[in-house]
């Protein structure tokens, strides 16, 4: 009777960890998404705006409403069973390097090695390393202007590693790419029990992910 009851306690517990994740990921992710929407929708409404800055405040709001329906659709995909396997991660990241790279014309080149494909992924440790990779890309997106992007994912000897690797053409490009984005990165990290590294060259800026193997 106590094995079965340390057993649901513990699903409970399980669930209920869920719960507070989801809930937590809302208000990080979409929390300050919508809030700007609210604010912008209201400046427009004010009509203190030109015809002209109208029209771009309101291309302003369906871009950020876009990011609030990526925003939510990553979340969606982060929980769902269906996509616990190394294979669904894998999908899942070319498919977001390829939308944030198209326009800039540039085509990721992924190397993929030692990982299984058919492996089962724990909920939490698939999220943040999609999140940590997404950050990545964003960082390359909003402050350089890359001809290349090389991303690098694989087992060895034990040991994780994602390696997300850009040129830089100034040394403004170079100090730009960090702040909160990385501090954010640097936390993902620690809660899945791996180290982040940056190696910032002379003409390169690579973000390194450090863990077991998955």
């Amino acid at each position: 009777f106590y094995a079965m009851y340390r057993y649901r306690l513990n699903q409970v517990l399980h669930v209920q960890q869920i719960r507070n994740k989801i809930s937590a990921d809302l208000h990080d992710e979409l929390g300050s998404v919508l809030t700007q929407i609210s604010l912008q929708s209201d400046m427009v409404s004010r009509d203190i705006y030109t015809e002209e800055e109208k029209q771009q405040e309101l291309q302003n709001i369906r871009n950020t409403s876009r990011e609030a329906i990526l925003a939510m659709s990553d979340i969606v995909w982060s929980v769902s069973a269906g996509h616990d396997k190394a294979s669904s991660l894998i999908d899942r990241m070319k498919d977001h390097a390829d939308l944030m790279l198209q326009p800039m014309d540039i085509v990721p080149e992924f190397i993929i090695s030692g990982i299984r494909e058919d492996r089962v992924i724990d909920n939490q440790l698939r999220q943040e390393l999609f999140l940590i990779f997404k950050e990545a890309i964003h960082n390359i997106v909003k402050h350089s202007s890359p001809t290349y992007v090389k991303i690098d994912m694989h087992n060895e000897n034990g040991m994780f590693e994602l390696k997300v690797k850009n040129d830089i053409n100034t040394p403004r490009e170079r100090q730009a790419i960090g702040g909160q984005g990385l501090k954010n990165m640097e936390r993902r990290a620690e809660a899945i029990g791996g180290v982040l590294e940056i190696e910032a060259g002379e003409n390169s800026y690579t973000v390194i992910l450090k863990r077991k193997e998955i």
